[in-house]
């Protein structure tokens, strides 16, 4: 039984006593009529009797947080509305969660109109060939960062992030096809180093956010697609490979088992639903938190680097000590890599390695509360564009500063209503 049902019933009862009513004579009308047990009242309702008779009675706003759990279970109950209960109890389960989802957005996602692939990049006998590296990280979709409360270093929200998107459009591609002329670059490697998706771990977050999760995983797709259908214009091919991070968990508890339930991995489903008529465009989305992908020849670990310690500051340390594990744990199984992609720390660095280089990729958000109120930190927001060579690995590279996108930059389409009335279709 849906939540509406559950506050009419309530609702209902409580006008034909008065407009109240306690849990000891809902109880006996239950009884005598068949109706829902007040535990499960309490339970859909607010965590309490009286708060669920505020919420029947119309009395009671949803928190942001109510609100979300509500999209889950509204969701849960379009799915399994002619299930039995033991299957509902069994569907409520995380992983089943979020793979009935993805085959909802399978078959009401409709992918994005295509763009024509350019027929061949620049060549000639004094043209270097290479493929280019774009990283996308930390995109803390659905935050909102107050510029007011952070005395100016930060400002953030949705309408921001379209905004850094388009301005990473222009920065791209004028680098790689105006300003790298000596260059041609067949392949853009784009990586997604997570924490796309600001997640519901965190209360204060998910208090001051925009909208509800869902939405923030709908429209981050829809953005991110455009992205990645503009670029297929100017490349022969296009790889997306997609990781989780730490915000985009379902639960607040780490958990070490079945990472990939994360918000992240569902919008990663999505765009690659939404690319999926793009010929150009392919995606690996793995369900391990890492990959080792070979990229023009040369073996990269990608992960979003949240399994590292820090305190106050980058822990070039502790990313050595990992790394080192992760060589021994991978020459186990006869497997090498020569260079890091992470994220997690909001701040661009390298450091090299002996047969290779790590690279820490920037945030898209910059800085909020938390790095100010925590750390006493601050960074603009910065992605990632370089190139990589068969023979020398990473070669350039450009940090694309993206504080400065403004209305000119709105490249792509987004609206309320579009995402609400394709959430509303999937009820």
């Amino acid at each position: 039984m849906s939540k509406e049902e559950l506050k009419t019933i309530l609702r209902d009862i409580m006008e034909k006593n008065g407009g109240d009513i306690s849990m000891a004579k809902y109880q006996a009308i239950a009884n005598k009529n068949n109706l829902p047990h007040f535990n499960t009242i309490v339970r859909n309702l607010g965590g309490s009797w009286e708060a669920a008779k505020e919420i029947a009675s119309g009395r009671k706003n949803l928190s942001i947080k109510e609100q979300i759990i509500n999209d889950k279970e509204d969701f849960m109950h379009s799915i399994v509305q002619n299930t039995t209960k033991k299957k509902y109890k069994k569907l409520l389960k995380e992983k089943v969660f979020q793979d009935e989802l993805i085959n909802l957005f399978k078959s009401e996602i409709k992918a994005l109109p295509t763009v024509k692939i350019p027929n061949k990049t620049r060549s000639s006998k004094s043209i270097t060939e290479e493929e280019a590296i774009l990283l996308i990280g930390d995109t803390h979709i659905g935050e909102v960062v107050s510029k007011e409360e952070t005395g100016g270093f930060g400002n953030y929200n949705f309408n921001v992030f379209n905004m850094r998107m388009g301005l990473l459009f222009e920065k791209v591609i004028d680098l790689t096809m105006n300003k790298m002329q000596g260059y041609s670059i067949p392949k853009l490697n784009v990586v997604c180093l997570g924490d796309m998706i600001s997640g519901i771990i965190h209360d204060e977050l998910v208090e001051s956010a925009d909208d509800t999760v869902i939405e923030w995983v709908l429209s981050g797709a829809i953005i991110l697609s455009q992205l990645l259908i503009d670029l297929a214009q100017y490349f022969l091919s296009i790889e997306v490979t997609g990781v989780v991070g730490n915000h985009g968990r379902l639960s607040q508890k780490v958990r070490y088992k079945k990472r990939y339930v994360n918000w992240d991995y569902l919008m990663y489903q999505i765009m690659s639903i939404m690319c999926i008529n793009q010929k150009n465009i392919i995606f690996d989305i793995p369900k391990a938190f890492f990959i080792v992908k070979k990229i023009a020849g040369q073996e990269y670990l990608i992960l979003h680097g949240d399994n590292i310690q820090m305190y106050k500051s980058i822990p070039w340390y502790g990313i050595e000590r990992m790394i080192t594990s992760f060589s021994q744990l991978l020459a186990s199984q006869k497997k090498i890599f020569q260079h890091v992609l992470i994220a997690h720390f909001h701040n661009q660095g390298v450091l090299d390695k002996v047969t290779g280089e790590i690279i820490l990729n920037g945030s898209v958000i910059g800085g909020n509360e938390y790095s100010l109120g925590k750390l006493f930190r601050s960074s603009d927001p910065k992605q990632m564009l370089m190139g990589t060579n068969p023979i020398y690995g990473p070669t350039w590279r450009f940090p694309i500063n993206l504080l400065n996108a403004d209305e000119s930059n709105l490249r792509y389409t987004y609206t309320t209503e579009s995402i609400d009335k394709q959430v509303k279709n999937l009820l």
